[in-house]
């Protein structure tokens, strides 16, 4: 995914492992630099209610990023 930038010098995005404590949810967030969005997906849900009905969905999530809602969060390339 190409995105045009007005510098070329900035990365078009950053990634990041985040965990939703109270929802027990791990997400591989794409943080969009240019326009302070995160593209939020899901990864794994540790509620042991859902693992076991098979339950578990793939939810995706477009929002704006907010770095002080954030407990646990992971930057890696």
């Amino acid at each position: 995914m190409k995105m045009l930038l007005k510098d070329p010098e900035i990365e078009p995005y950053k990634m990041y492992l985040d965990f939703d404590s109270i929802e027990k949810i791990f997400y591989h967030n794409l943080y969009f630099v240019e326009n302070t969005f995160t593209l939020k997906i899901e990864l794994t849900h540790l509620s042991k209610k859902d693992v076991k009905k098979n339950k578990i969905k793939q939810n995706i999530k477009y929002e704006k990023f907010d770095l002080t809602k954030y407990t646990y969060i992971l930057h890696f390339e």
